[in-house]
Parts: structure tokens; C-alpha cells; sequence
């Protein structure tokens, strides 16, 4: 078989190269970019993607739209899968929507397009989702909190882009969807193959089917709320904190305090309490909460992913933290993320100098092979340490690396 070439991650959206992207359009402002990949081929065409539907394992979700005379008043049916073949048979000619996620974990040539993606931190990237639709076929306008890449796979959609959103953004009532009641068009776009729309946490916006074989391809990023990351990384360290450990009255307490919380107290606590938040702390709890499976994995795939060497699986999703006791041997830093070449004499004896975390797991590693692994760069093990060789066979036996 002969071997593929990697994938490696793009340099240019169309032809705006990524830096620029980075410095005036990440997280900042909406970007349609034509013929951004203009060679790109969608790799399941609308039936192909509509049949992952009837799949027990692979989550999708069948949207309706009830439409009115007001766009904005229109009525939403959701539908989890999988689906009864014959449903198919009782839909509307127009104005429903099918969604496929993970798409990345079951179609081999989906995943490439990932890791396309990836001049953006690896451990943002959250998954490939599908949007199948007719004519007048869309999820309603909407705002979602993370950052999406919307890439037109066949057919043509039309977007609007509106306003910044909220949490008091008004939504309509009892309905099965975020859709939101008011939308103040700002911007239009035809997409068509290969066009890409890059859309900002939090900004409106609303597709819609231009065709009958309308393919979206979204690529979206995680981004946790600090509720979430205080509410989980404080259940977290308390679930360690023995019950001997307890308040105690500040030395030298003034009498007759009565009911009074004294400043001295508060100061006392509230450092206490800070003292837990460590640096290491917030990054252990980071890899392991970013890199978890959210949804089960399907059990399907449309082709043979690549396996040359040894390189993660499809539904494996790794980072790493540089540890900070232990310095970087000479060349070696954080440049790294950007190194794809082997191992050399210098860093193979290394000891331990990255945390590596894998679905929600945690290794100590040397840094080149966290880098190695997390870049999806080869992974020989006549090149590692033996400690890393030890933990490169845990990596095979728990299925997280794919064998050549």
C-alpha cells in the first residue's frame, strides 16, 4: 500500500494568509473567504451522509421548520436518531434539516480535513458536524458560544449574519431549539463548494438551503465557561481535601467580637481558597476535562483511516502542559508544536518534561514525544526512551494509537 502524504495544517484561508487571520478576524469579527479551499471535494454527498442517520451509534438530529409568514415566528420539530428508514419517505419536500456529528470519527477523508485546522491550538478543536438540507433548509438563526468554520461541501446555502448575542438575547419559548426572536442582518453571502464562512463565538447567524443537495461541513471549537471550569476544577480539588482540614480562628482574636465576620477572617479564607487554584492544578484539570470524550464514538466508518506508524486514532483527542520543574534540553521549547522531524541523540534520554493528556487520562512523557503525538507526527519507538516506549505500549493497548 502505498503511504499517504500527511495532512498538514493550512497557512493560507484562500488567500489570506493564517497569521493575518489570526491578527485581524480570531475571535473578532465574522470572515467569508471565496474559494478558500478550491480544491477541496466533499467526501460523502447527501445521501451518503443521510444514511449515517440510520446508524445507532452516530448522533444525529432531524430539524423541521414550520414555516410563517414573520421568518422569525416560525415553528421547530426536533428529532434525535437514529432514524427509521422509512421517515425519510414522509418528509417535507423543503424546510428540513439533517445533522450529523463526529463526522471526523467516521469518515477517514473528514478527519484530514481536521487536522487542516489545526494552526489553531490543537486541543480547541472540537468536531467535524454535517448539515444535510433542500431548498429553505436551515436550524433557524441562532448564536452559538464557540468559534465555527462553516465549509460548503455541494450545493449552495445563503447565510446572514446579524447582531452579537447574549445570554439576554431573547429566544422563542417552548421550543425544542436555541432560535432566536430578533436578527439584524448585517451581512449576506451564496456559498458554494469550497467557500468558507468563519463565524465568532456569539454572533448571529442564520443558513439557509439555496439547493436541494446542500452540504455544510462545521468545524467547531471548544470553549468551556469559566462556571463550568470553576464549578468542575473546584469539585475536583475538594474531592481531595481530607476533613481534618478545617477553619481555625485567626492567632491573637480580639474579645467580644459577637457576631462580627472580620475583615481578617475573609482575607484569611478567601487566600486559603486561593491557594488550592494552582497553576499546575488549573492545568491538570484543563488536559484532562478538554481532551474527554463528549459523545460516544461511532462504531461505523465510511473507509480505511490511515495507519501508517503510529499515529491517534480517530476518536483520541490529546494535549499536553510542558512541565516547569523540568527545563527543555537544548533546541527544545515550546516551538515545538511546529517540529515534525525525529528525535535526535539529544532528547531521547531526556527524563520527563510534559504531562500528556489523552480522552481524559494523564502520562508524564518526554516533551518531544508529547509533541510528536499531539502534531500526529510518526511515532517509531526505537527512536523513545524506554519510559516512553512503556507508555507508548499503554497508548496501543488502550486503543489510542493506530498500528501500522
Amino acid at each position: 500500500m502505498q503511504k499517504k502524504t500527511p495532512i498538514k495544517p493550512l497557512t493560507h484561508l484562500g488567500d489570506l494568509p493564517v497569521q493575518d487571520f489570526l491578527r485581524d478576524y480570531w475571535q473578532k469579527k465574522p470572515l467569508f473567504i471565496k474559494n478558500a479551499l478550491a480544491n477541496w471535494q466533499a467526501p460523502l454527498d447527501s445521501n451518503e451522509l443521510a444514511g449515517l442517520a440510520l446508524e445507532d451509534s452516530v448522533e444525529s438530529r432531524l430539524i423541521i421548520e414550520q414555516t410563517c409568514k414573520n421568518p422569525l415566528n416560525s415553528q421547530w420539530q426536533l428529532e434525535h436518531g437514529p432514524l427509521p428508514e422509512e421517515r425519510f419517505a414522509t418528509l417535507p419536500p423543503s424546510h428540513f434539516t439533517l445533522l450529523i456529528q463526529a463526522l471526523d470519527q467516521i469518515c477517514p477523508e473528514a478527519h484530514d480535513l481536521l487536522q487542516q485546522f489545526k494552526f489553531l491550538p490543537h486541543w480547541r478543536v472540537d468536531d467535524i458536524m454535517a448539515s444535510i438540507a433542500p431548498i429553505g433548509g436551515s436550524v433557524g438563526p441562532h448564536f452559538d458560544y464557540y468559534d465555527v468554520f462553516l465549509l460548503q461541501g455541494t450545493g449552495s446555502r445563503r447565510w446572514q449574519i446579524g447582531q452579537s448575542c447574549s445570554e439576554q438575547s431573547p429566544l422563542l419559548t417552548d421550543c425544542p431549539l436555541k432560535i432566536l426572536t430578533e436578527f439584524d442582518t448585517q451581512a449576506q453571502y451564496l456559498a458554494q463548494p469550497g467557500d468558507l464562512l468563519y463565524i465568532p463565538a456569539n454572533i448571529a447567524h442564520w443558513g439557509i438551503g439555496a439547493t436541494d443537495d446542500c452540504t455544510t461541513y462545521s468545524i467547531g471549537f471548544r470553549a468551556p465557561s469559566y462556571s463550568d471550569i470553576l464549578l468542575d476544577l473546584s469539585q475536583d480539588i475538594a474531592s481531595e481535601l481530607s476533613a481534618d482540614i478545617r477553619y481555625r480562628d485567626p492567632e491573637n482574636l480580639p474579645a467580644n467580637l459577637g457576631g462580627e465576620i472580620t475583615q481578617q477572617v475573609v482575607e484569611q479564607i478567601a487566600e486559603r481558597c486561593r491557594n488550592y487554584f494552582t497553576p499546575a492544578r488549573v492545568g491538570q484539570w484543563l488536559g484532562c476535562h478538554l481532551t474527554e470524550e463528549k459523545r460516544c464514538s461511532p462504531d461505523i466508518t465510511t473507509g480505511e483511516f490511515n495507519t501508517d506508524h503510529l499515529v491517534m486514532t480517530a476518536n483520541t483527542r490529546a494535549a499536553y502542559t510542558v512541565n516547569p520543574d523540568t527545563p527543555a534540553p537544548p533546541n527544545i521549547g515550546h516551538h515545538l508544536h511546529h517540529h515534525n522531524a525525529p528525535p535526535d541523540s539529544t532528547t531521547i534520554n531526556q527524563k520527563p518534561q510534559a504531562t500528556v493528556f489523552i480522552n481524559g487520562q494523564s502520562w508524564q512523557t518526554s516533551l518531544t514525544l508529547a509533541c510528536a503525538l499531539c502534531n500526529y507526527t510518526a511515532i517509531e519507538p526505537q527512536h523513545y526512551s524506554a519510559d516512553d516506549c512503556a507508555v507508548i505500549n499503554q497508548w496501543i493497548d488502550h486503543g489510542y494509537l493506530n498500528l501500522p
